[in-house]
């Protein structure tokens, strides 16, 4: 006699266990056994059992992150910015451009300059030639005022100057002449009892216009000076933002000799920001024992220095 349950089924007879494969996706066999634990089964309820993996997938989806199986990511600890000194803006090859914060006023730097070079050059009312063992010194021809070389200028480049017609009208006999040239004719005034000369006024209006130029003239070679350009050509260090006393003593250099290249050390010292190198240069122009002018490029080296005491306060 067969034994029926009560449903009237024989026991194991009936359907199969429920697959995994609804809860895991996979083929997995009816009836889950216990040497699997990597697989669902029943629970004691009769519900799916749900594994390790299934619940790590089901926490992923439900967007609360990596499952239980996953080791969690050490959180990224923020980073502390490294210390970083501040520039110095007065020594080259710190960060600095070599400026003050502040700039010298333009006319504290155009009177500091018209007083150096009144101081250098001096202020002489007649024409006079340069010499020494009786030749022309340095090419010089007739000069008047403050060291000025009327040999080179013509009355066209006082006008652009600004240099006033009575002036130039004064000077005009000596205007273009070489030392010769200018020798003769003021021989020839001087036959005829006449001496070129200049009221103090007049040589005040021409000095003040010539100081002028040469310091734009500096400003203008400084600020393009290949050492001192960036790759846009705009300059690195501004003439006009230097301290007053650099600006008077680079103008005071350019005035005598009427050209950078005839100081091409001293001028790269400057256009790279060298300032030590510049003064150093000042101080050592020249080794010949018959070299006049130590003293004055010595006060200039004194000037250029103070200016660089102001830039390390």
């Amino acid at each position: 006699m067969v034994e029926r349950g009560n449903d009237g089924r024989k026991p194991g007879a009936g359907t199969a266990e429920p697959s995994s494969a609804g809860a895991s996706g996979g083929s997995g066999t009816a009836g889950g056994t216990d040497d699997q634990p990597d697989q669902p089964g029943l629970n004691g309820t009769g519900s799916l059992q749900e594994g390790p993996l299934q619940r790590a997938a089901r926490t992923f989806l439900e967007g609360a992150g990596p499952g239980p199986l996953t080791e969690p990511e050490e959180p990224e600890q923020p980073r502390t910015a490294e210390p970083v000194a501040a520039p110095d803006a007065a020594t080259p090859g710190k960060g600095g451009n070599g400026v003050l914060a502040t700039p010298d006023t333009p006319e504290d730097i155009n009177r500091l300059t018209a007083e150096t070079l009144r101081a250098l050059e001096g202020n002489i009312l007649s024409a006079y030639i340069p010499m020494k063992d009786g030749k022309p010194m340095d090419n010089s021809s007739a000069t008047i005022g403050a060291g000025i070389d009327l040999g080179q200028w013509n009355a066209e480049k006082l006008r652009e100057l600004g240099v006033r017609e009575d002036v130039i009208n004064a000077v005009r006999p000596l205007l273009g002449k070489n030392a010769v040239q200018a020798r003769q004719a003021m021989d020839d005034l001087a036959a005829e009892n006449a001496h070129l000369q200049l009221t103090a006024e007049q040589a005040s209006q021409l000095n003040e216009r010539m100081f002028t130029h040469f310091k734009e003239l500096a400003r203008q070679q400084f600020n393009s000076a290949p050492h001192n350009t960036d790759a846009q050509g705009k300059p690195l260090r501004k003439f006009e933002e230097l301290p007053k006393e650099m600006q008077a003593a680079l103008t005071s250099v350019l005035y005598q000799h009427g050209s950078t290249k005839k100081f091409p050390k001293f001028w790269e010292h400057s256009t790279r920001g060298d300032w030590d190198g510049a003064i150093r240069e000042l101080r050592n122009f020249s080794s010949s024992p018959d070299y006049k002018y130590h003293t004055r490029r010595n006060k200039e080296a004194d000037l250029m220095q103070q200016g660089l005491d102001r830039l390390r306060q």
